[in-house]
């Protein structure tokens, strides 16, 4: 009997310690028969996919079940910002054709001469033509600038004349287009000429005439005659005297280009003269030495005249 009882204890031992060994069955996703079994997770995971440890993801089913819907990305338009260039304006700025121009050709019968002065937008040119002994005053017209080419329109009493200026350099090109309206019958010309801002060698006839001083107020000289004969420039002065002018008399000297140097002596002083043309001034400047002992210091004057 006890044999029996420790026959039947040991086979149950066994089929425990067999029934321990056994492999345990996988946990399946609830799901049916078509279900993806999860790997490493222990017994309690069972029965739910909301717990398995890799993110899955799921897609949309349509209403009906039939299939998937794949998402639509949002797509976000982002500007472009394009940067612009500065538009520069090139060209030649009012005031480079501001100033005195003369013609490149001392021996032109056109124009000699073109002052040109800028204020504000407002270019304004007085032009002068080449006539004898002295240029011709043709008048001077004005614009708004715009830029280069410059164009520019000068009435006068028998003509029209419209101008185009080009800045190129220091080259100031000219075109004049001149229309006749006083019925002489004469043809419509048109002339080119270029100008430069330095001045050409003056000839002795450029200093003949009667020169004013532009100080109607002066107390210095007022007056200057100057005459040419030959090679000959005589330079007569008329000082600023009450009730008429001062006759301090007049020198001469050989001509041999601007400056001119001059001396003229008077009974009391010394007197040295420097001429110097500038387009349509003539500039003097005076040097006096007294020589008659009267203890007066010398000095020096300037004064411009114009014709």
């Amino acid at each position: 009997m006890f044999t029996s009882v420790l026959i039947v204890a040991l086979a149950l031992i066994l089929i425990s310690g067999a029934i321990l060994f056994l492999p345990k069955t996988p946990s399946r996703i609830k799901g049916g028969n078509n279900s993806t079994p999860t790997q490493g997770n222990t017994a309690s995971n069972a029965g739910t996919a909301t717990r398995v440890s890799t993110s899955v993801i799921t897609p949309t089913h349509a209403a009906n079940g039939s299939s998937p819907t794949n998402p639509t990305p949002t797509v976000t338009s982002i500007p472009t910002i394009i940067p612009t260039t500065p538009v520069t304006i090139t060209g030649p700025a009012i005031t480079d054709f501001a100033g005195i121009w003369y013609n490149v050709d001392p021996n032109t019968r056109s124009w000699v001469r073109v002052e040109i002065s800028a204020q504000g937008n407002t270019l304004t040119a007085h032009f002068f033509g080449a006539c004898t002994p002295t240029p011709c005053d043709a008048g001077s017209t004005s614009t708004t600038y715009a830029g280069s080419p410059v164009s520019m329109t000068l009435t006068e009493s028998f003509d029209v004349m419209k101008f185009t200026l080009i800045l190129n350099g220091n080259i100031l090109h000219v075109t004049s287009f001149t229309h006749f309206t006083d019925n002489s019958g004469r043809s419509d010309y048109t002339s080119q000429d270029d100008f430069g801002t330095t001045p050409p060698t003056p000839t002795i006839t450029d200093f003949v005439g009667v020169w004013q001083n532009v100080d109607p107020n002066t107390r210095d000289w007022i007056r200057v005659e100057i005459t040419a004969q030959g090679n000959t420039l005589t330079a007569h002065f008329f000082g600023a005297c009450t009730p008429t002018p001062c006759d301090a008399g007049s020198t001469s000297t050989t001509y041999a280009g601007s400056p001119v140097s001059m001396t003229l002596v008077e009974s009391f002083a010394t007197r040295t003269f420097t001429l110097t043309l500038n387009g349509s001034i003539l500039h003097s400047t005076t040097f006096t030495h007294f020589t008659d002992n009267s203890g007066r210091p010398d000095y020096t004057i300037q004064d411009d005249f114009h014709l």
